[in-house]
């Protein structure tokens, strides 16, 4: 649950996580520390260095392509909050309903205004079939299913180590 204080449109938010999204989270080595952080480095904080560890994911996706194609490859710009666009790009493309996705990214619905004060229903089963959708669509990019996909491996996981 994301505190309505920690969210942009001030609305809590409940997100439910998929299998994918679980089974990373139970391989994280954990540090003991008292504010239950899973994601930590120091144990006191939640994990920060997002634009240093962007940086060094960019190298490693590089060095991967090189090391894959044999000539370098030129990485497109992009950014973590693009991650969004295409996760919710994604679950239209596999049938996910657009206002169900609008609830999984926490948008608020004001274009529908009416709908918006009327429906209170929170999606809550229809959010955790569609990031199910999802979880499985990128598992099998991750494990070099899809055709069009260059392993990166463990260079990328160590790139986003502090």
């Amino acid at each position: 649950m994301l505190p309505a204080a920690r969210a942009k449109n001030g609305v809590a938010h409940f997100v439910p996580l998929s299998g994918a999204a679980r089974e990373v989270l139970a391989s994280v080595t954990r540090i003991d520390n008292a504010a239950g952080y899973i994601l930590t480095t120091t144990g006191r904080t939640a994990v920060s260095g997002f634009s240093r560890a962007k940086i060094n994911l960019d190298k490693a996706m590089a060095e991967a392509a090189l090391k894959e194609r044999g000539e370098p490859v030129e990485i497109p710009h992009w950014i973590f909050h693009d991650l969004r666009r295409t996760a919710g790009t994604g679950m239209a493309e596999r049938g996910v309903l657009p206002h169900v996705i609008e609830r999984v990214l926490n948008h608020s619905l004001s274009g529908a205004r009416v709908t918006h004060i009327y429906n209170r229903h929170s999606y809550a089963d229809e959010k955790r079939e569609a990031l199910e959708t999802w979880g499985k669509y990128v598992t099998s990019l991750v494990t070099g299913r899809a055709d069009n996909v260059i392993r990166i491996g463990e260079a990328a996981s160590k790139a986003l180590l502090p």
